[in-house]
């Protein structure tokens, strides 16, 4: 099956607004990255490392994930 997600990290460089934060990929690429208005709201800041889902049709844009892909960890926590 071939793979319709790419998961990294993404270092967050400063925030848009409260979804939403500029972020550079492991490239140097500067993109922005997201959490949909449904999910849970994250503790973030800048310098976080965060772990992130890329659609393979679009690089310039992540979805922010609340947990880490390859251990299942949380990071970070989120808010109430």
């Amino acid at each position: 099956m071939i793979p319709t997600q790419v998961h990294t990290r993404v270092t967050l460089l400063r925030p848009h607004d409260e979804r939403t934060w500029h972020a550079e990929l492991p490239n140097g690429k500067t993109i922005i990255a997201f959490r949909l208005q449904h999910e849970s709201k994250l503790n973030l800041n800048p310098g976080d490392s965060v772990p992130a889902s890329l659609s393979v049709c679009d690089f310039s844009q992540a979805h922010l994930e609340e947990t880490c892909f390859d251990t299942q960890d949380p990071i970070p926590t989120p808010l109430p």
